[in-house]
């Protein structure tokens, strides 16, 4: 038996025979390379890919310079999902061969799946370098500059496009998503629109605009877009996690686990579903499943939060430690750090040497949380603490649930000089509510939870009621237009004008009979302080604030008003009005 005739009988379609001449020729000569190339070969038409991985390895090792055994054992690693060792793989073809065009092209291919588009994009370059017009290079190289956020660059690219590119439709639907990194949303759907003319079943296409669709708050269609990209490609792990996404801003969060779950299934290194999946759990209740899938924040493709960059062990992941000197660092909001800083607190408690690093305008604010606790800002010396944990972390390491979250009365203080100051601006009389409306536009959670000043007109109409603005930044600019109309109080220029954010804030806060915000880091102060501060909620709010219920357990003073229907803030605002009459200290004249 030849082994020539095991080739031929892989070009005739005849797998079995070509392995039985294989293996009877390994069997006398087990080190025969060209054997286990058939073999290989063989396993991989069955989709035997480990075994194909292992036939390439051992033929590698007889041949450790066949650039192309070495290129075949790169591509069945990266079908087998072995990332990394496809790189080093890839790498040590191209060492011996700088010039093996598909070596390059999968490597790029296999750092992108590992979450290294810088690195692609370097490779690519190269190879763009070498074949301008070429159209699959071209794209490769847009793909990878979207996958590093270097939107501009990408469109720039995009506008260069070869002449033989241009008809293809992958070039609208990478405008599409570059468009949609760059937030320009309605653009994209031009965009995607083009694309979906000339093939009504591209999943990318479809995928893209059900992206920009979510992120215009326009869900229905959304999720029709979403709902037909997976259905064309069921293989499709973004597009699952994208539908899960948009299924839960429609509240049918069963459909979303389901959808979060199929994608982990399909890509189950990939954080994004798992993360997703847990803030769905956290919505419901479910602490001690969405705690620990919570941790997978740290790992997102794309704006990974909560990572580790101190060196530091993770306190999380040590078992019985006893802990003495801990580091505890801030993540994400400014709201959330202030409402998770509270669990450093049972640390100290506990006996631990706590420093807590948050952002540098919450210093002041955060140092009344205790006076055992060190606040501090900016670069730490690792060599001073023993382990590591992050704000967010902290609930999951200490199991809280809804009846077990500590602190919920207040533990934050404002500087009583700026609250007497304060007390002689504000005086006294009516019925004192400091009103927010606008949080931070750039921020993705802001999508429905904020609502136009004017919302508050019935309170404003009410006698004896004064709105007072606790606004800065973003939506200040509505009171130029309202607020002489709603009679809205403005504090002034010099209104937590400094460095440090929420000092005036915290102090008026103390001069208030009520609060009432969107879902902003006022909410989070004012149930800190334990004031009185009522809630705006979108009809499915972050996760933090769970279902139906009007009351949470984070804070003891606080009150959640929610949409019953999306969207609808008057039904809102007119069940605040309802609650301002029933007030017993305050009789409201019709």
């Amino acid at each position: 038996m030849r082994l020539a005739d095991a080739f031929q009988y892989l070009q005739m379609g005849r797998p079995a025979d070509a392995e039985r001449i294989a293996r009877a020729i390994l069997k006398y000569d087990r080190r025969d390379a060209d054997a286990m190339l058939v073999c290989a070969q063989v396993y991989a038409a069955r989709g035997g890919i480990s075994q194909c991985v292992e036939m390439l390895t051992r033929a590698r090792g007889i041949r450790p310079h066949d650039f192309e055994i070495g290129f075949n054992l790169g591509v069945a690693l990266t079908m087998a999902g072995h990332h990394d060792q496809a790189v080093d793989t890839y790498r040590a073809v191209l060492k011996a061969h700088p010039a093996h065009e598909n070596a390059r092209m999968n490597l790029s291919a296999s750092l992108i799946a590992m979450g290294r588009p810088a690195a692609a994009c370097v490779e690519l370059r190269q190879l763009r370098a070498c074949h301008p017009d070429s159209v699959d290079i071209f794209l490769n190289h847009a793909s990878a500059l979207i996958e590093c956020g270097r939107f501009d660059e990408a469109l720039e690219e995009l506008a260069l496009a070869p002449d033989a590119a241009l008809r293809n439709l992958d070039i609208a639907t990478l405008q599409g998503r570059a468009l949609n990194g760059l937030r320009r949303h309605a653009e994209a759907l031009t965009f995607f629109g083009e694309a979906l003319d000339r093939d009504p079943n591209s999943a990318d296409a479809l995928n893209g605009t059900g992206v920009a669709l979510t992120r215009l708050g326009r869900f229905s269609e959304a999720a029709t877009h979403l709902q037909r990209a997976v259905e064309i490609a069921p293989e499709m792990m973004e597009a699952f996690n994208n539908l899960g996404v948009v299924l839960h801003h429609l509240g049918r969060l069963d459909d979303a686990i389901v959808a979060f779950d199929r994608a982990h299934t399909l890509t189950p290194r990939a954080a994004d579903p798992l993360y997703n999946k847990s803030r769905i759990l956290l919505l419901l209740g479910r602490f001690a499943e969405g705690w620990g899938l919570h941790e997978s924040r740290k790992s997102l493709s794309k704006d990974a939060v909560g990572v580790n960059t101190t060196g530091l062990r993770d306190l999380r992941y040590v078992a019985q430690a006893k802990v003495r000197r801990l580091l505890v660092d801030w993540e994400q909001g400014l709201g959330d750090t202030i409402q998770f800083c509270r669990f450093a607190k049972l640390f100290a408690d506990a006996g631990v040497q706590v420093t807590l690093r948050t952002q540098s305008p919450l210093r002041e604010l955060i140092a009344t949380l205790d006076p055992r606790i060190a606040v501090v800002t900016g670069e730490i010396d690792a060599a001073e603490f023993h382990f590591h944990i992050q704000t967010m972390s902290m609930p999951g390491l200490f199991k809280a649930n809804a009846g077990s979250i500590p602190f919920a009365g207040g533990y934050l203080t404002a500087d009583p000089a700026r609250v007497e100051a304060w007390r002689l601006k504000i005086g006294g009389g009516g019925l004192r509510i400091g009103i927010a409306w606008q949080g931070n536009r750039q921020a993705r959670v802001d999508l429905g939870r904020s609502f136009p000043l004017e919302m508050f007109l019935p309170l404003a109409n009410l006698t004896g009621v004064r709105l007072i603005s606790l606004q800065k930044n973003e939506g200040a600019e509505e009171l130029a237009q309202l607020g002489a109309e709603l009679g809205i109080e403005d504090l002034g220029p010099n209104f937590d004008a400094g460095d440090q954010a929420f000092l005036d804030s915290a102090a008026v806060m103390q001069q208030l009979d009520l609060v009432i915000t969107s879902d902003t880091a006022l909410a989070h102060l004012a149930g800190a302080l334990g004031r009185p501060v009522w809630v705006a909620l979108q009809h499915v709010p972050d996760w933090r604030w769970m279902l139906e219920r009007a009351d949470t357990p984070w804070y003891a003073s606080m009150r959640l008003f929610r949409q019953s229907t999306p969207g609808d803030w008057q039904q809102v605002f007119d069940e605040m009005r309802d609650a301002l009459a029933g007030l017993p200290r305050f009789p409201i004249a019709m």
